[in-house]
């Protein structure tokens, strides 16, 4: 496989990393609004937080960067 191949196959992981960066992102937004709005406790919005993180890590690391490189 040669770069350009290779370049036009990762550009769908990159709509899944964007796709994956800007979803937990808005959750985080909505979940410190809906704290601040109902004055939630801080340290639920912070386990929320985390979670949301590490699965959007967790679906990152899995789908986009175990992709083989070109020789």
């Amino acid at each position: 496989m040669d770069f350009a191949e290779w370049s036009n196959s990762i550009q769908i992981p990159i709509i899944y990393l964007s796709f994956f960066i800007t979803i937990p992102s808005t959750a985080l937004i909505v979940l410190h609004l809906l704290a601040v709005t109902f004055q939630l406790p801080a340290q639920s919005l912070q386990v929320n937080s985390c979670l949301v993180l590490e699965e959007m890590y967790t679906i990152i690391d899995i789908r986009i960067f175990h992709r083989k490189l070109p020789k």
